[in-house]
């Protein structure tokens, strides 16, 4: 996740809470250095769509993740 203000400029020191709806995440919040933030994804062994959510102060961004079973 990258964090940046209204003019593109990199945040530092923001604190970003993560959450998905499947799977499990490396951590649940997380502070950017350089306005960027990275942590691991693991999925679950049944199929389906992990919605990944992060959330800074008042601006949320999901993206989702298919899930196939082998």
């Amino acid at each position: 996740v990258e964090v940046v203000t209204a003019t593109g400029v990199p945040v530092d020191g923001a604190v970003v809470a993560v959450s998905t709806t499947l799977g499990t995440l490396g951590a649940a919040s997380l502070t950017t250095v350089n306005g960027v933030i990275t942590t691991s994804f693991t999925a679950p062994d049944a199929a389906g769509t992990a919605y990944i959510t992060a959330t800074v102060e008042n601006a949320t961004a999901t993206t989702t993740v298919p899930i196939l079973a082998f």
